[in-house]
């Protein structure tokens, strides 16, 4: 069965697609700044087709060590955070998630990837872990949980 469209969050993999077909359309999905990685052209004309894995599969170890050091760390995941890191501030993946299906549906209905802009995240989220605040003997200010789009207890 061939293939409309390839969506990937793994700049690697991204990379790899990219490496072996000219003709699928790849849509990247919150994977960085793909110009310095050469995945695409320009942010305006990405041209050609068009998160790192490791974060994720690491995920619990990477949390173990920040937390293992006794020193609180931000993350830009709401998935670090889940696992037991302290803070996390970025894109929210949900938003990032529909606009991606929103692109695969553009593609799919006969759009040229080639002269789609990437898209910039536009809605962010701050996710605090009382649980591990507490564990670290940290007390979060009233004005930061006030900001935060979730607070885990």
């Amino acid at each position: 069965m061939p293939l409309d469209v390839i969506v990937s969050t793994d700049s690697v993999a991204v990379a790899a697609a990219k490496d072996v077909t000219s003709t699928i359309p790849i849509v990247l999905q919150g994977t960085g700044n793909p110009v310095p990685a050469k995945l695409v052209t320009s942010l305006d004309r990405p041209g050609g087709n068009g998160r790192q894995a490791f974060l994720a599969t690491n995920k619990d170890r990477i949390v173990q060590l920040a937390a293992g050091t006794g020193l609180p760390a931000m993350y830009s995941t709401r998935e670090l955070v889940a696992a037991g890191g302290l803070m996390g501030y970025g894109a929210s993946e949900e938003a990032i998630a529909q606009r991606t299906a929103g692109v695969v549906d553009r593609i799919l209905k006969g759009a040229n990837p080639a002269e789609m802009p990437i898209e910039q995240a536009t809605s962010f989220e701050l996710v605090v872990n009382i649980k591990t605040a507490q564990a670290l003997g940290l007390m979060i200010p009233r004005s930061v949980l006030n900001q935060a789009t979730e607070i885990i207890q």
